[in-house]
């Protein structure tokens, strides 16, 4: 069954899916990424390794990785932000 369109789905289609409190995390979260200044994003998710990847540009060809003290990365290249990696995504 595709995502697409799934605000309007039966809430006990959505809570087979996923739990309540996840999908108004992900709402939240897609309400402020609508908010950026961003033509395009690809999202892809590693579950084996348990990484996220945003890419905000395909191909992203950063020239330098900027990592936080929260094991997020941020890809740049110059001064503009082309991706962002979240590690260990499922445990936040």
């Amino acid at each position: 069954m595709p995502l697409k369109g799934c605000l309007s789905w039966p809430l006990h289609i959505l809570n087979s899916l996923i739990d309540l409190n996840s999908y108004y995390k992900c709402l939240t979260l897609a309400t402020d990424i609508v908010k950026l200044k961003l033509e395009h994003m690809w999202v892809d998710y590693d579950r084996e390794a348990d990484v996220l990847y945003l890419s905000f540009r395909k191909p992203q060809r950063a020239t330098k990785t900027i990592e936080t003290d929260d094991d997020i990365l941020i890809r740049k290249d110059g001064n503009k932000i082309v991706g962002i990696t979240i590690l260990n995504a499922s445990s936040r």
